[in-house]
């Protein structure tokens, strides 16, 4: 019988015998021949084929390593070695090794197979069961004695020949029960066994690969074919795979003959889901529940379907999607494929399982395809086309769904719609243009939209896809993106006058219909500038020292040339100066507030100012760029003093002084200055017009003296007195600054007072005289009798007193 067995023996070369006794004799490693992995478990049967024994040693970390082969006389006690492993066809080596060691042992996977094929007939009353064995040499029969020597070969050996036709024959008789509850029964229906077939072996004689068939029949003559129409179960008893030295594999199938009904579940043990039901081998023993239910068609949502073709661009390509109007757009004389893994449903196993399902795609009657992906490039010219799938689930239904395609051509492109706005602002707007020239604010969001472009097709509106591209200039570093609508900001102004972008930032916008047509539109986007400058005023005193504070009274520099744009270099700024007073409002120049004494206030980087005032003021700068963009830069200025600075503080009269005479006022002036007074001066006057000026000594910072200022007044009456102090060293204008007003009443002169009260006494005798001519009735000519010339004569006599 040896001839009908062959095994993957490696035979000795040249090298060295390890085959001295108690030394290692034989080793090595053992890996999967497919992938190259190591084996971990493994067994090694050492065989004497003469004497009948052997023995297996098991071995754990993927090494084995082999002593004492030999007897005491030195002959080896075994003539083969075979290295196996479960799941595994063994590799068998002649002793002793001769070849080099450690021996790298590669073993291929190896497997048989039984095969129980379930009949239930058109009268479900009979059950059939095929039994067919498919052994190979790599696997030992778990159920015959010494299944541990590695093979078939060597079981059948070991075994005295007893695997034959007839013991087979016997092993089925004993492990077939007689009746199906252990195995199989059909809606809770148990079925008897009648008989047992005659077993047939192929070939003849057990060799490399041995296939032995047997047929066994059962019955149950209560069952009725009505009883399963509407569904049943089957309870299946499955076997798992035993692994000894090889696998041995079971597979089961179940046919019937009910063309009404399907498998419903479960549906992830079977390759199958109506007549025959095949089962794929099984990891453990126990029973499948197998539920057949009425077969119910199957269905396919059309927009469920999707599409792909080289080029494309979009997966929006369904322009209706109404379940009995589902209308995809393509290109035309393009192979679009249709995918219906998706869409299709099963609802007798409740799921997606189109691989079991055939598929059949016609237009009008004209089949086109078959297959769940299958291509359609029918479509070469213009229009809307009708498709039905037809397709027949695994589970035996049939079903047709219907929908259309728009095919378009090269020639069909989009009309296009450009909106450009910023701020709310309309920047560009224009229809059907292959060039748009536009102008958008600097450092703003800008707004492109493509809305209201179109391509449209038998009435439908074809999916569009919309890319912007703007090209990177200078610092803008570009920008590519998708969408209808976008936004952008452009942050360097393009004028031609900077260098450092020198032109507009150009770009296209690209509307594709999904079919793949397309239409182009040129950009350019024009940036204006709209950052402002950033003036910079610095002050430098009389001698070109910077200050940060001018000196009222000298002369302050105010320059901008530390001014700034990001795009123009400060010469070519304009500039223009003004002075103002808090609440904003321009002061004009004079001599109590300023005066211009070099550059100018208009267009000029610098402008000269001496300050005619202690009063708080704000200097204003503005500087325009070429772009007519401006900024401005404002300062309070705080006056500074250099000098002493004599302030009178108050002034008063203790009484009330007669004109022309001479009085005392008491006066209280103050060094409010940053330097000494050694001398100082204090002026009256009086009504606007100077009076009488006084010298005074020693005033220092931040002192007050009172001082007596005596004067006498020119005029009487209420009169204005205005007292002034000033300083060599000091503006002039302190003067005024400083200066105290008061208004106090002046008595007329003395020398007046007499010739005063006598003209009132005459005054009173004079009429007093009248009264009484008038009441004693005295007649008109005595009131005229008095000569008219007496009076006069008097002055005259004095006046020769006076020669």
């Amino acid at each position: 019988m040896d001839g009908f067995f062959t095994f993957p023996q490696v035979y000795a070369k040249s090298g060295v015998t390890l085959a001295f006794n108690g030394h290692l004799q034989a080793s090595g490693f053992v890996y999967n021949a497919t992938t190259g992995n190591s084996i971990s478990s493994f067994n090694v049967i050492l065989i004497n084929s003469t004497a009948k024994i052997y023995q297996n040693i098991a071995f754990s970390n993927g090494y084995f390593a082999l002593s004492n082969l030999t007897n005491n006389t030195g002959a080896y006690k075994y003539n083969y070695m075979v290295v196996d492993a479960p799941g595994y066809a063994g590799a068998q080596y002649p002793l002793p090794i001769t070849s080099s060691q450690p021996l790298t042992v590669n073993l291929t996977p190896g497997s048989s197979n039984v095969y129980s094929n379930y009949t239930l007939g058109t009268n479900p009353q009979y059950l059939n069961l095929s039994l067919k064995y498919v052994i190979s040499n790599a696997t030992a029969l778990p159920f015959f004695g010494n299944s541990s020597t590695g093979s078939l070969y060597w079981q059948h050996i070991f075994d005295l020949n007893a695997i034959t036709t007839a013991s087979l024959q016997s092993y089925v008789q004993n492990v077939t029960p007689s009746v199906s509850n252990y195995t199989i029964t059909i809606d809770g229906y148990n079925y008897y066994r009648t008989s047992v077939g005659k077993a047939t072996v192929s070939p003849s004689t057990i060799s490399n690969t041995t296939t032995f068939n047997v047929t066994i029949m059962y019955m149950n003559s209560t069952i009725k074919a009505t009883d399963l129409t509407s569904g049943f179960t089957v309870n299946l008893y499955a076997i798992g795979t035993q692994y000894t030295m090889g696998a041995l594999k079971y597979n089961y199938q179940f046919a019937y003959n009910l063309p009404t009904v399907a498998l419903a579940s479960p549906t992830s043990v079977v390759t199958s889901f109506k007549s025959p039901v095949n089962i794929t081998p099984q990891a453990s023993n126990g029973y499948l529940n197998l539920k057949f239910t009425p077969s119910v068609k199957p269905t396919v949502v059309a927009s469920e379907i999707s599409l792909y073709w080289s080029g494309m661009v979009s997966s929006n390509y369904i322009v209706n999607s109404s379940l009995n109007n589902t209308i995809f757009v393509v290109p035309a004389g393009v192979p679009v494929y249709y995918n219906v893994s998706s869409a299709y449903y099963n609802p007798v196993t409740g799921e997606h399982d189109y691989q079991s399902a055939t598929f059949r795609w016609y237009n009008k009657t004209k089949l086109m395809n078959t297959g769940y992906n299958a291509s359609l490039d029918q479509f070469n010219t213009s229009g809307i086309y009708k498709i039905m799938l037809n397709y027949t689930s695994g589970s035996g239904a049939s079903n047709t769904t219907n929908f259309s395609v728009i095919a378009i051509t090269t020639s069909q492109v989009p009309s296009i719609s450009l909106n450009v706005t910023s701020s709310g602002k309309v920047n560009f707007a224009a229809k059907d243009i292959s060039k748009a020239s536009m102008y958008v604010p600097q450092s703003k969001t800008v707004q492109f939209s493509g809305y209201g472009s179109y391509l449209n097709e038998t009435g439908y509106s074809v999916p569009l896809t919309f890319t912007w591209y703007f090209a990177p200039i200078g610092s803008y570093t570009g920008y590519k993106t998708l969408g209808q609508n976008i936004t952008q900001t452009f942050n360097t102004p393009s004028s031609t006058q900077l260098n450092s972008l020198g032109g507009p930032v150009t770009g296209y916008l690209n509307v594709t219909s999904v079919a793949g047509t397309y239409t182009n539109i040129s950009l350019s986007v024009t940036v204006n500038d709209t950052t402002a400058p950033s003036p910079v005023m610095t002050l430098y005193n009389a001698t070109g020292v910077s200050e940060t504070n001018p000196v009222a009274g000298q002369v302050t520099t105010f320059s901008a040339n530390s001014s700034s744009d990001p795009y123009y270099k400060e010469t070519r700024l304009s500039y223009n100066w003004s002075v103002e007073y808090a609440n904003g409002t321009k002061v004009a120049p004079g001599s109590s507030t300023y005066a211009v004494v070099g550059g100018n206030m208009t267009d000029s980087p610098y402008v000269k100012i001496q300050f005619n005032t202690v009063s708080g003021l704000t200097m204003s700068l503005n500087a325009t760029n070429p772009s007519g963009v401006n900024g401005t830069s404002s300062r309070a200025l705080i006056m500074t003093i250099a000098t002493p600075m004599i302030i009178v503080q108050s002034a008063y009269l203790s009484t009330t002084p007669d004109q022309g005479s001479t009085v005392t006022a008491h006066v209280n002036v103050s060094n409010n200055g940053t330097v000494n007074a050694g001398s100082y001066t204090i002026s009256l006057y009086v009504n606007g017009k100077l009076v009488t000026s006084h010298s005074y000594t020693n005033l220092p910072v931040g002192t007050t003296k009172s001082v007596d200022f005596n004067f006498s007044s020119p005029a009487s009456g209420s009169v204005t007195f205005v007292f002034k102090a000033t300083n060599s060293s000091e503006p002039s204008f302190f003067a005024n600054t400083s200066a105290y007003t008061f208004t106090h009443s002046v008595n007329p002169p003395a020398y007046k007072t007499p010739l005063i009260i006598v003209g009132v006494i005459v005054v009173i005798i004079v009429i007093s005289f009248a009264y009484y001519r008038l009441t004693s009735g005295g007649s008109k000519k005595t009131k005229t009798t008095q000569p008219a010339t007496q009076p006069k004569q008097q002055p005259a006599k004095k006046d020769e007193k006076k020669k």
